[in-house]
């Protein structure tokens, strides 16, 4: 995701992190944030015997939490909303498979607790990286780990090179351009062909324009009906169907095209009926993973979603 600062997903992610927690004193002496890890952890500890792990009273979750925190910025307001949220998911004895679940269509609120610190990376334009975390960001820019393929030179023949980049976000007709933003904050690299560039521009769909893989330039999204090739050209709700026009998202109920995510958010083409379909929840029968708003098909059926399992190793001992 672009940018130094990006909301922390606690409950219903892959990583539980970045929470500034000191050491827990005196419960009268707790600030808000403590008090938030404190009942956050020794709700979610009662889970870890249940996924096959040590209950230790959240000591874990709280020591990892408190490790990764770096300055992190804690959200009172969401905080008490994750918190009351999570209160009922145990009454209704739901706690256990919310906390590691990783849905695209179930909105959780402890997933905008925490705003994590900005990036500390040092690593200059042009250095090599392995995480976007690496690189330094000038103030008003992001930093993107890239890649150029190299047929000589840096990391010999034919070799991919990973290296900083600054990132600026763009204004029509802005480029060379790198990737396209999308409204909910994940990207589409459209790469650099063989070329490095040190500084790229971002184009985003919140703004009405993608990165043009030809031009290199941020581009006016198309209407519906207009001619694509990507569906990342077309409007939000919209993609680019097989007849290579710009067509609108297709609601549940309605024929659909099997190769083509071409489905309302929360829906997917049902190969079987032909169909845009609903997306099925947790312990629903399943065949692939696009059926499963968790992305995630075992053995039949729809499971908690991939990284529950790292998520569960933080929460708990062992």
């Amino acid at each position: 995701m672009l940018g130094n600062r990006a909301w922390i997903r606690l409950a219903a992610a892959p990583v539980v992190v970045a929470l500034a927690v000191t050491a827990c004193g005196d419960d009268d002496d707790e600030s808000p944030m403590q008090s938030f890890v404190n009942e956050y952890c020794s709700m979610l500890s009662s889970c870890c015997e249940s996924w096959g792990a040590k209950n230790d009273g959240g000591a874990t979750c709280k020591t990892f939490i408190a490790y990764m925190s770096m300055g992190a910025t804690y959200d009172a307001a969401r905080g008490d909303a994750c918190l009351e949220y999570m209160r009922t998911a145990q009454s209704e004895g739901k706690l256990c498979t919310v906390a590691t679940s990783v849905s695209t269509t179930d909105p959780n609120p402890c997933q905008e607790v925490i705003e994590t610190a900005p990036s500390t990376g040092t690593t200059q334009p042009g250095g090599t990286c392995d995480f976007s975390d690496d690189c330094a960001a000038p103030a008003g820019k992001t930093a993107n780990c890239a890649s150029y393929y190299s047929s000589d030179g840096d990391a010999g023949s034919g070799s991919f090179v990973d290296y900083c980049q600054v990132v600026t976000p763009g204004k029509e007709g802005d480029g060379p351009c790198s990737m396209t933003v999308t409204e909910n904050g994940s990207t589409w690299s459209s790469g650099m062909g063989g070329d490095k560039v040190l500084e790229a521009i971002s184009c985003a769909k919140a703004d009405g324009l993608y990165c043009d893989q030809t031009s290199r330039k941020c581009t006016a999204v198309s209407a519906d009906g207009a001619d694509c090739k990507i569906s990342e050209a077309c409007a939000t709700a919209s993609f680019c169907s097989s007849s290579g026009k710009c067509t609108p998202d297709i609601a549940i109920g309605n024929a659909c095209e099997k190769y083509y995510s071409d489905c309302v958010d929360g829906a997917y083409c049902d190969e079987a009926s032909g169909e845009c379909a609903k997306l099925k929840a947790q312990g629903e029968a399943c065949v692939s993973m696009t059926e499963c708003a968790t992305m995630d098909c075992t053995d039949s059926k729809c499971g908690p979603g991939f990284g529950s399992g790292l998520v569960q190793g933080m929460l708990c001992g062992h």
